[in-house]
């Protein structure tokens, strides 16, 4: 028996025999006449395996790639699901020479300004920032848990680098006095451009009531942290006296 005949005996015997067989059946027939396979059936064995290879590979390789894409797919997926991506903040609108409606909370809307003393503590930052920066206050109204601002920046100067400068500086002296740290404020501040006189003037009777809508007083110039209460009594060491057209519409902020 031949050496094909031997191998041909043996698959035979396996219940699957392996993709190789029916070459080696072709083979097995043209040795008995030849008693052994050809310079091209032998190049035509070698070629058809090496095609076989190639494909089981490729198959593999599409697999493999499919599987990864799979996995990263459904990682994406699951952390989009968990960790939603938010977009960029909006920007502050800001203009040289306007006023502004400024208003800033505190962090949790926590009422840590509602001792007199807090309250005072912060009209001296304010105070101080005007000492270091240039812009008028034209009303302004502090609360137990946020603050209002009419507030126009002078030539040059910035409006969110004079709020942060009040806000980080309140907040780093109300953390030392109680031996605290983090955070005192909660979101950045909110700024809104002042439209016009009819827009000025809605802010400005805004701030005055804010502590009568809150029903803190019964009348907006018995709160003493607020701009009517010290232009009522003349002081400017935070408000800036007022001017022609809130004396004419707002008459009892005249300086006394």
């Amino acid at each position: 028996m031949d050496i094909f005949g031997l191998l041909k005996a043996i698959l035979s015997s396996v219940p699957n025999p392996p993709e190789v067989y029916p070459f080696l059946m072709q083979f097995s027939i043209t040795s008995r006449v030849t008693d052994k396979p050809s310079w091209g059936q032998s190049c035509l064995f070698h070629q058809q395996m090496a095609d076989r290879d190639r494909a089981q590979h490729r198959a593999s390789s599409i697999k493999n790639i499919h599987d990864f894409c799979h996995k990263i797919h459904s990682r994406v997926k699951r952390h989009a699901c968990t960790h939603p991506i938010y977009s960029m903040r909006k920007l502050r609108m800001l203009r040289d020479g306007a006023e502004y409606h400024v208003t800033a909370r505190i962090n949790r809307s926590e009422m840590i300004l509602l001792p007199e003393e807090e309250k005072i503590l912060l009209l001296m930052v304010i105070n101080r920032a005007k000492k270091r920066y240039r812009f008028q206050i034209k009303n302004f109204c502090i609360m137990n848990n946020h603050l209002h601002f009419l507030i126009k920046p002078g030539e040059n100067e910035s409006l969110s680098r004079i709020m942060q400068w009040i806000l980080s500086v309140f907040a780093m002296a109300w953390n030392r006095k109680h031996n605290l740290k983090g955070h005192v404020w909660g979101e950045r501040f909110y700024s809104r451009i002042i439209s016009g006189i009819v827009d000025f003037l809605r802010v400005f009777i805004y701030i005055d009531d804010n502590p009568v809508n809150a029903k803190l007083v019964d009348q907006p110039q018995k709160w003493q942290f607020g701009g009517l209460w010290h232009h009522k009594h003349r002081i400017t060491t935070v408000t800036d006296p007022p001017d022609e057209l809130v004396l004419q519409y707002c008459p009892e902020h005249t300086m006394s």
